[in-house]
Order: C-alpha cells, then sequence, then structure tokens
C-alpha cells in the first residue's frame, strides 16, 4: 500500500508538471502569435508618427496625410483603417474598404462622431502608444482594436494616430 500510495504521488505529480509545461508551452506561442500580428500596426503608427513629427508633412496638410495614411496600409495587412486626428477634432482617415469601396480617404470634421471623439481624447491622455478598448466601427462594419498613438510637440498633442486592427481577422490568424 505504501508503495502503491508513492507511485500514484510521483505519477499524479509528473502528470500535474507535464500539463503545466504544455499549458506554457501554448500560452507562450499564443503569446507569440497575437504579438506577431499586432507588431506591423505598431511599427506602422509609429513611422508615421515619426515622420509627421520630423516636420516633413505638417499635420494640415490633407492630401499627403490621405496618401501616407493610404500607403501605411499597404504594409499592414492586418490594419484596415487608420486616422490621424487633430485637437480642434478634424481627421483625415483611410480604409482599405468601406461602403463597399475599396482604397477610400477622407478628410473633415468629425465632431459629431462619437468613437472619434472617444479615440481623440483616449490617445492624447496616453503618455505613449497603446491598445484601446476593442469597438464596433460602423462605416467599417466590423469590430476593432484601436492603436492610439499620441503625437507631441513642446508636450503638446498635436494630433492622435488611431490605427484599428479587425478582431476577426486576429482571431483566425493566432487561432
Amino acid at each position: 500500500a505504501v508503495i502503491a500510495s508513492r507511485l500514484y504521488s510521483a505519477a499524479f505529480r509528473s502528470t500535474g508538471e507535464l500539463v503545466a509545461e504544455m499549458g506554457d508551452t501554448r500560452l507562450t506561442a499564443l503569446s507569440s502569435a497575437v504579438m506577431a500580428e499586432l507588431q506591423p500596426a505598431q511599427d506602422s503608427s509609429h513611422f508615421i508618427g515619426q515622420y509627421i513629427l520630423s516636420g516633413r508633412v505638417s499635420v494640415t496638410d490633407d492630401r499627403r496625410i490621405e496618401d501616407l495614411l493610404l500607403g501605411s496600409l499597404a504594409a499592414s495587412p492586418q490594419v484596415i483603417g487608420v486616422a490621424l486626428i487633430r485637437p480642434d477634432l478634424y481627421a483625415v482617415a483611410a480604409a482599405r474598404t468601406s461602403g463597399g469601396r475599396p482604397f477610400v480617404t477622407s478628410a473633415g470634421s468629425v465632431l459629431t462622431n462619437p468613437l472619434y471623439r472617444l479615440a481623440f481624447r483616449t490617445g492624447a491622455a496616453m503618455p505613449g502608444p497603446d491598445w484601446g478598448e476593442p469597438i464596433y466601427a460602423p462605416g467599417l462594419k466590423i469590430s476593432g482594436m484601436p492603436l492610439l498613438e499620441p503625437l507631441r510637440r513642446d508636450g503638446e498633442v498635436i494630433a492622435v494616430i488611431a490605427t484599428l486592427i479587425s478582431v476577426p481577422e486576429l482571431a483566425t490568424h493566432v487561432l
């Protein structure tokens, strides 16, 4: 009985350690897959921000900002939309598709749009780039995870870059 008890304890402990190790391995793999899927959006957003802060393009130059945002979509297939939102709640945005049309850009006041107001307010309060709460974007007809990056010059927020990743696409790629 003593030998059986010790064998049972050793087997139980070994099984527990094996299950924990397998769980750790799977969790690490899932974490790596999520990071690999999100990193291109972070890199793209950071590049746009640094390019604007370098002074090579003004936050008020709608045409150049539209081109810059639209071009950033090519580099990051995970990104379904990106916008530059100024403190006066004027935004320049680009999306892969909107309203059934591909490669859509827009510029104008978003004062009455609660998602843009929330993105600006949340992003401006952040010390640096970070992921916001998942949202539903009715114009794009999709749920997404926003990456918000405040752009500061002399301590003042001059704009927030909001980059949106498709939650359904993210789930498909990482699971």
